[in-house]
């Protein structure tokens, strides 16, 4: 079994220290069955340094490419982006948005040397109500149809959008992503897939069992690729002044050490 490690996700995203980054990714490789890194695709491949990265990654390293981060922040400012989006202008946004990360992943291939980029996670925004399944199957569609260096497209779940509750993402339903990708596929030719993650699964259903039924609704239809192992918080708590919400925890910023224990 290949493992990818997110540890992008506990990078400080201020002062930021190579020689820090350095050990906690040594760290992280002694890892059994490690296999690589997924990395935030928001402009390029590493929050502060991409030449940085790619130079510190060892020729067997393989990377699984979220674009979540990107997303996220244009989401801020975008409420319509998204490639699900009932909206012409803010899914077209999403393509151009796609097609940037399309060409930096061709791009990161040529400097390697090699086919360093396994996968691309995808996503179905916007959220709260704005998208709809037609929409995303129509964005797939045209992406599908893209060189993306060999790597695999993966639709990664996160939280849908249920009326009456807050959410953290509020994307579409996981059997919507289902049936979009599942009616691509066969329509078009193309491999997408699902990647899950248990804490946006979790946040979902209010319930540590939501990622299970994912779990058992993806390969019912033969479109789980992997799984993505993370935490949440299992009761509301306040996060930027924004009061109290269901969220993903990430580890907060520390002083990186050599003895930072094993995994069990």
């Amino acid at each position: 079994m290949a493992w990818f490690v997110g540890a992008y996700a506990i990078v400080p995203k201020v002062a930021w220290s190579p020689a820090d980054e350095m050990l906690l990714l040594e760290e992280a490789r002694t890892a059994d069955g490690f296999s690589g890194w997924e990395v935030p695709f928001q402009t390029s491949l590493h929050p502060h340094d991409q030449r940085w990265f790619l130079n510190n990654l060892a020729r067997n390293e393989r990377l699984v490419v979220t674009l979540i981060p990107g997303v996220m922040q244009r989401l801020g400012n975008d409420p319509l982006f998204g490639l699900a989006s009932s909206d012409g202008e803010g899914r077209r946004r999403a393509i151009e948005f796609a097609r940037t990360a399309q060409r930096t992943i061709l791009a990161t291939n040529r400097i390697l040397g090699r086919r360093a980029v396994q996968a691309v996670e995808i996503h179905s925004a916007p959220g709260g109500g704005r998208a709809s399944v037609p929409h995303f199957a129509e964005s797939l569609a045209e992406i599908g149809g893209w060189d993306w260096g060999g790597a695999e497209l993966l639709v990664e779940h996160c939280d849908a959008h249920v009326l009456g509750q807050p959410s953290a993402k509020g994307f579409l339903d996981l059997q919507g992503e289902l049936d979009a990708i599942s009616a691509v596929n066969v329509r078009e030719g193309h491999r997408f897939g699902v990647i899950l993650n248990w804490a946006r699964s979790a946040i979902e259903g209010r319930d540590a069992s939501t990622p299970l039924a994912h779990i058992g609704a993806a390969r019912s239809q033969g479109l789980l690729r992997g799984f993505m192992f993370s935490g949440c918080s299992a009761s509301p708590i306040s996060r930027g002044g924004r009061g109290p919400t269901f969220t993903y925890l990430r580890s907060q910023p520390t002083t990186v050490t050599r003895n930072l224990p094993r995994p069990d």
